[in-house]
C-alpha cells in the first residue's frame, strides 16, 4: 500500500494574507503541498504535475544493504477529508545494493497499488507527467508521458465499494511508502508545473490558495527523538520541491 490515509499530524505554524495561507504541517509520512480548496468554490476534476526521476542514495541509518528503501512521488484528491485517495505517480527504489529502479502506478486507496507494466521504467534524470482526471467521485483516469522518451500509458480505475473522494482538494505528495522506516534518501524532488483545474474550468497552482506544506520527522529509537528529514516549500505558485534533511 502506497498510500496511509491517516496522517499523523504532529505541529503546525501558519502565515497568512488576506486571499493565501500556508501552514507548515509535520507528518509521519508525507512531504509536499495540499491545496485545501478551488478558490472559485467548485471541485477538483483535473490534477497535473511533471516530476522527476530522483538519484535515490540508501540510508544507512535506516537499514542493512540488501532492505529496500523506497519514496514515491504523486499527484492526487482526497485524505483525510475523505475517505479515500485517488491518486497516481512514480515509486523509487533502492536496495542498497545494485538494484535501483522507478516505477509508475495508480491507486484508489484503500485498494492496493496498479502498476503500469507497459510502460518502460523510467531512468534516472528523466521527467514523468502526471495527469489525473476525477470523472465522478468513484471514478478517474490517469495519464503517464515520460517526457524523455514520449512512452506514455492510461488507466482508468474506481473506487472500492464504501469508498470514493470528494474533489475538493488536490495534492503533490512525496510519501514515505507505508509510513515504515524505509524512506529512501530521494536527494531532491521537484513538482513542477502543477495545476489542478476546477469544474468551473479555472486552473490554480499550490500556490494559489490555502494551501498546507507537509514535512516529515522520524523517530529512529535511539534515542535522540525525532528529526526533521524533508524539507518542503513552494518556489513558486505552480511548483513544490521537496529536499531531503535526513540522515546519510
Amino acid at each position: 500500500m502506497l498510500t496511509t490515509l491517516a496522517l499523523a499530524l504532529l505541529a503546525t505554524s501558519t502565515t497568512a494574507s488576506p486571499t493565501k495561507r500556508q501552514t507548515q504541517v509535520r507528518t509521519k509520512n508525507y512531504s509536499g503541498a495540499k491545496l485545501l480548496s478551488s478558490p472559485d468554490g467548485t471541485i477538483f476534476t483535473y490534477a497535473t504535475t511533471i516530476i522527476n526521476v530522483p538519484d535515490t542514495q540508501f540510508v544507512s541509518a535506516e537499514g542493512s544493504p540488501g532492505q529496500l528503501q523506497a519514496s514515491a512521488a504523486w499527484v492526487g484528491y482526497g485524505g483525510m477529508e475523505d475517505n479515500g485517495i485517488a491518486q497516481t505517480g512514480c515509486v523509487f527504489d533502492n536496495d542498497g545494493q545494485d538494484d535501483r529502479y522507478a516505477r509508475c502506478w495508480t491507486e484508489f486507496y484503500p485498494d492496493p497499488p496498479v502498476f503500469y507494466d507497459d510502460l518502460p521504467s523510467p531512468d534516472i534524470g528523466d521527467w514523468i507527467q502526471l495527469e489525473l482526471y476525477l470523472t465522478s467521485p468513484t471514478t478517474a483516469t490517469s495519464i503517464v508521458t515520460n517526457t524523455n522518451t514520449g512512452d506514455q500509458a492510461s488507466r482508468d480505475f474506481t473506487a472500492p465499494d464504501g469508498h470514493s473522494v470528494s474533489g475538493n482538494n488536490a495534492e503533490w505528495i512525496v510519501e514515505n511508502p507505508g509510513a515504515r522506516n524505509n524512506l529512501v534518501n530521494f536527494q531532491k524532488e521537484f513538482f513542477e508545473g502543477c495545476q489542478a483545474v476546477t469544474q468551473a474550468g479555472n486552473s490554480y497552482g499550490p500556490g494559489d490558495g490555502n494551501v498546507e506544506v507537509f514535512y516529515e520527522a522520524k523517530d529512529l529509537g535511539d534515542g535522540n527523538g525525532a528529526t526533521q528529514w524533508t524539507n518542503s516549500f513552494l518556489p513558486s505558485d505552480s511548483e513544490v520541491e521537496v529536499d531531503w534533511t535526513g540522515p546519510t
